[in-house]
């Protein structure tokens, strides 16, 4: 993510909208990522549920039960490969950490979000996101 701070606010103004530090969204989950320490396919339904979550609750209707039918499928692909490939058939706890990992990622964007429209409302600076739709509704 890149933001860019604008000639009328300070440093220490936006700094109270985006932590910088290591309690950053980039740091914050990395040990708990490196613990659990998620394969390809983890790793994949990891991020197909954050961005097609993000996107079933942004866009409703079509696009929002394609998406309910993509993370079903995605949901059966890897109870299967759990079950099939890995030999595991007792996976509930690995999927537990996962889907904690996202919901705490998801929490963490809506707060994110909520320091957007503040920062937007109280004109705190002029800001330029590399993905800036995650962050903003249209």
């Amino acid at each position: 993510m890149i933001f860019v701070v604008g000639p009328k606010k300070c440093k220490t103004t936006v700094t109270c909208f985006y932590d910088t530090s290591e309690n950053n969204i980039t740091y914050k989950y990395a040990q708990e990522m490196m613990e659990l320490n998620p394969d390809d396919v983890e790793l994949s339904y990891l991020l197909a549920d954050l961005a097609l979550s993000h996107a079933s609750k942004r866009f409703r209707g079509e696009i929002e039960e394609i998406c309910e039918k993509l993370m079903e499928n995605l949901g059966n692909s890897l109870h299967n490969y759990y079950v099939e490939q890995k030999e595991t058939p007792r996976y509930a706890l690995r999927l537990a950490q996962i889907l904690k990992i996202n919901r705490k990622i998801k929490e963490e964007v809506i707060q994110i979000r909520s320091k957007l429209q503040l920062a937007k409302i109280f004109d705190v600076h002029t800001v330029e996101f590399s993905h800036m739709e995650y962050f903003e509704d249209l």
